[in-house]
């Protein structure tokens, strides 16, 4: 999925059932950085990709973010990378993420 909706700033929603048969999909690097019109993230958007490992700059800078769903990643455990995956989402606020304090 690498870089699949980059700089799509017109970008407001994404459908919660997106990657609903995406189960084999193992990487989200940079899948919608730049989307600066997005607000929000459906908290089911990765539950049926399993085997995805890394999610590195998946949200880059995707300043109109306002919170991240607290089970985003549930049933990613094989995530080996989340590196930047928020990176400059200057709105954020709220809880961290509850696979990261594991």
């Amino acid at each position: 999925m690498y870089i699949t909706f980059t700089n799509c700033t017109s970008l407001k929603e994404i459908p919660s059932d997106l990657f609903k048969y995406c189960d084999n999909a193992i990487g989200f690097d940079f899948t919608f950085a730049a989307c600066t019109s997005l607000t929000t993230i459906p908290e089911e958007l990765f539950a049926n990709c399993p085997n995805a490992v890394s999610f590195e700059g998946t949200f880059a800078n995707c300043t109109s973010l306002t919170s991240i769903p607290q089970k985003l990643f549930d049933n990613c455990q094989k995530v080996e990378s989340f590196n930047g995956t928020f990176y400059n989402c200057t709105n954020l606020t709220g809880k961290p993420i509850e696979l990261w304090t594991r």
